[in-house]
C-alpha cells in the first residue's frame, strides 16, 4: 500500500551468514521473480543500483537460466556524466551483462551521448511506458546517510522528487557530501517504483543495519530517504543483509 494511504507493509528481512550466501540468495530471489513475470508479460524490466556492493549479486544473477532476450536491464539512478567515464553506473551493467546468455538482455542506459539531462529524463520516462513491458524488480542500495537511488537527505530537490508523478526526475544533490563529485543525477522516484512486482534492498554491515532500522521505525523520508522505499510500494521491501563481521 502507498505511503500515507493506510497501513504499511513491513519489510521482509533476510539475514545471511556471509557475503557468498547473501549474494546467492538475493540472486535466486530476483531470478525467480523474473521467471514468474516472464510468464505474464512479453518483456520484463529489471532496474538495478550501481556501485561495487551489488556486483557479486548481479554476477550470480547473470548466470541464472532465464529467457534473457525478453529481459530489459536498466538502472535505478545514474550520474550525469559522459557514458563510459569512470563515474558512470552503466559500466557495472556493461561488465556483468556482456557475456554468456545474459548478453541477450536489452540494456537501457539512462544517460546517452550528447544528450541533455532533461532529455535523458524524458527518454527514461517514455521507455517506462513501452507496450508489453512489465516492471518486475527494482534493486536498491542504501548509504549510511540513508539515501537510496539518488535521493539524498537534505538535498533541495528531495521534496520534489518524492512527490513527483514521473517515474524518473533530474536531481541536483549539490551540497550533499556523499553525492560529490557527481551532484547532477537522474533518479527513480517513488512513483516509478511503486508498481514493481518486487523491490529488493541489498546492504551489509552493522552500521547500515542500524540506519535501516531507524528508517523503518520512522515516517520521514526527508531525513532518511530509504524510508520511502520501505513504506511506499505495493509489496513488502525484501531486505538482504549480512554483517561483514568475522566471528570471534
Amino acid at each position: 500500500m502507498n505511503a500515507g494511504t493506510g497501513s504499511v507493509l513491513a519489510p521482509v528481512w533476510h539475514a545471511h551468514a556471509d557475503a557468498d550466501g547473501w549474494a546467492q540468495a538475493a540472486a535466486l530471489q530476483i531470478a525467480q521473480q523474473l521467471r514468474d513475470d516472464l510468464a505474464k508479460a512479453p518483456q520484463v524490466l529489471l532496474l538495478l543500483s550501481g556501485g561495487s556492493t551489488p556486483e557479486p549479486v548481479y554476477r550470480r544473477l547473470a548466470a541464472q537460466a532465464l529467457d534473457w532476450s525478453r529481459v530489459v536491464v536498466s538502472l535505478v539512478d545514474e550520474r550525469f556524466v559522459a557514458p563510459g567515464s569512470a563515474g558512470s553506473n552503466a559500466l557495472l551493467l556493461d561488465r556483468v551483462f556482456a557475456e554468456g546468455d545474459a548478453a541477450a538482455a536489452t540494456r537501457w542506459p539512462l544517460v546517452t551521448p550528447a544528450t541533455t539531462l532533461g532529455d535523458c529524463v524524458v527518454q527514461a520516462n517514455r521507455r517506462m511506458q513501452a507496450p508489453g513491458l512489465l516492471l518486475s524488480t527494482v534493486v536498491f542500495g542504501m548509504g549510511e546517510d540513508g539515501h537510496c537511488a539518488s535521493l539524498f537527505p537534505e538535498a533541495a530537490d528531495l521534496p520534489v522528487a518524492l512527490a513527483a508523478t514521473q517515474s524518473f526526475v533530474a536531481f541536483d544533490a549539490q551540497g550533499c557530501p556523499v553525492a560529490e563529485p557527481y551532484p547532477l543525477r537522474i533518479t527513480l522516484t517513488p512513483s516509478g517504483w511503486r508498481d514493481a512486482r518486487c523491490r529488493v534492498l541489498l546492504m551489509s554491515g552493522v552500521r547500515k543495519r542500524a540506519v535501516f532500522e531507524q528508517a523503518a521505525a520512522g515516517t520521514d523520508p526527508l531525513r532518511l530517504p530509504v524510508t520511502a522505499a520501505i513504506r511506499d510500494g505495493g509489496t513488502p521491501l525484501q531486505v538482504h543483509w549480512y554483517s561483514q563481521e568475522k566471528p570471534a
